[in-house]
C-alpha cells in the first residue's frame, strides 16, 4: 500500500513524443492487453491530443488512456490502465474526465472487461454490444506447419479460383499496393484508417531482434491473400503484384499483420472474407517462424465456431479474458457514409487491431 498518496498531487497530461520511447514496463505486464509501443505510436499519430499520461510529481508515469478522435462524429477510447498499487484512488476518474472533454459530443465507443461493465453504465456507456476473446499461448510451429499441409493437401483438391497468399513486409511495399491494402481495410470498418495503419506498417528500430530466420527479424510482417481476375498461375510475389495493379487486376480477400512486442508477438488484425482464408493467413503467418512463440490474437466472440478458432485451441491457445463494446449514450446522428452497426463492422474480421473500439 501506498502511505501518504494525495490524488491532488496527481497531474493529467499529454502524450509527448519522448514519452513513446519511455513508456514503463507495467503497462506492457497486465495480463490480457496485449500491448505494444508500436501500438501507441500508432494511437498518438492519429490524435496526440487524446493520449493522456497520470503522472506524481516526481515523474511516475501511474496511469494511461486514450480518447481519440477519429472525424468530426466518431471517437475511440482504450488502454485505460492503472497501475497496481494506485488503482482505486481516483486515478482513473482522473483520465476519464480528461478524456471526456477531449472526445466531446463525438459518438464514443470502448472495449470493457466485465467487471467495469455497470460502472461505465453509469457513467454513460450503453449495454454491451457484442464481446470478444482474448487469447494467448504458446504455438509449437512444428505441429503449426503440419496443419498447414494437411489443409493445402485438401484445397488442392477443388478446382476454385486460385487464391495466393504472399508474406510482406508493410515498410517495403509501394504505395499502390499501400493504397489497396488501406481500401480494403476501409471497406471491412466503414471509416478510413490512413494514418492509422500507416503508422503500424513503420519499422521499428528499437524493438530487439530475435535469432532465427531472416523474414522474423523483422518487427511487423504481413501475410496477404488476393487472386487475380484473370488466369495468371504462380509463382507469385510482391512484384507480381505490383506489375498487375495498373490495370487494377487483383482483389485482396483479406491481410493480416504479426508484430513483436517485449514478450511475444501480437496478430492484429487479421481480416478476411471467409474462415478459411483467415485460417490460411494465420497459419502462414505463424509458419514464417522456425521455433515456439508466444502469439496473441483478439477474437470477436461471433468467430468462436469457426475452423480457425478451434485450430487456435488446439494449438495450445487459452482465452484469458472477455472485452465487451459499449459506446457513450450520447444521442449523436453519424455522419453520412458511416456505419455502426456491429455486425457490419466484425463481419469479417477474425483478429481485432486492439481491444479498442472503432479500431476493430
Amino acid at each position: 500500500m501506498i502511505m501518504n498518496f494525495d490524488i491532488n498531487n496527481v497531474t493529467v497530461r499529454h502524450f509527448r513524443e519522448i514519452d513513446l520511447g519511455n513508456i514503463p514496463k507495467w503497462i506492457f505486464s497486465i495480463e490480457g492487453w496485449g500491448t505494444s509501443v508500436k501500438f501507441f505510436r500508432s494511437c498518438f499519430k492519429v490524435d496526440p491530443s487524446g493520449c493522456f499520461i497520470a503522472e506524481l510529481p516526481s515523474q511516475e508515469i501511474i496511469g494511461i488512456c486514450l480518447g481519440l478522435n477519429l472525424n468530426d462524429d466518431l471517437a475511440f477510447g482504450g488502454s485505460l490502465m492503472v497501475k497496481k498499487e494506485y488503482r482505486r484512488r481516483g486515478v482513473a476518474k482522473l483520465l476519464c474526465n480528461e478524456r471526456f472533454k477531449h472526445v466531446q459530443n463525438r459518438l464514443f465507443g470502448i472495449n470493457s472487461i466485465e467487471s467495469r461493465i455497470e460502472t461505465n453504465i453509469k457513467s454513460g456507456m450503453s449495454y454491451p454490444t457484442f464481446k470478444a476473446q482474448i487469447l494467448i499461448g504458446e504455438v509449437n510451429i512444428a505441429a503449426l506447419k503440419k496443419t498447414l499441409n494437411l489443409i493445402n493437401n485438401e484445397k488442392q483438391k477443388k478446382k476454385d479460383n486460385i487464391i495466393h497468399y504472399i508474406p510482406f513486409l508493410p515498410h517495403q511495399i509501394n504505395e499502390q499496393l499501400l493504397q489497396q491494402i488501406i481500401s480494403y481495410d476501409e471497406r471491412i470498418h466503414g471509416i478510413n484508417r490512413d494514418i492509422f495503419l500507416r503508422s503500424l506498417f513503420e519499422k521499428d528500430e528499437n524493438i530487439a531482434q530475435n535469432n532465427s530466420n531472416e523474414l522474423d527479424k523483422q518487427d511487423i510482417i504481413g501475410m496477404l491473400a488476393f487472386r487475380f481476375n484473370n488466369n495468371i498461375t504462380p509463382p507469385i510475389t510482391v512484384g507480381n503484384i505490383l506489375s498487375h495493379l495498373e490495370s487494377n487486376t487483383i482483389d485482396i480477400l483479406g491481410y493480416g499483420l504479426i508484430y513483436k512486442k517485449y514478450i511475444g508477438w501480437t496478430i492484429a488484425p487479421l481480416y478476411a472474407e471467409n474462415e478459411m482464408i483467415a485460417l490460411q493467413i494465420w497459419l502462414r503467418l505463424l509458419s514464417i517462424f522456425s521455433c515456439i512463440i508466444n502469439v496473441d490474437i483478439i477474437v470477436p466472440e461471433d468467430k468462436i465456431k469457426s475452423q480457425l478458432y478451434i485450430v487456435m485451441q488446439n494449438m495450445g491457445l487459452k482465452n484469458v479474458a472477455i472485452i465487451y463494446r459499449m459506446y457513450h449514450s450520447n444521442k449523436l446522428e453519424p455522419g453520412v457514409g458511416v456505419n455502426l452497426d456491429p455486425n457490419f463492422l466484425i463481419q469479417s474480421v477474425y483478429g481485432m487491431t486492439s481491444s479498442s473500439a472503432f479500431l476493430v
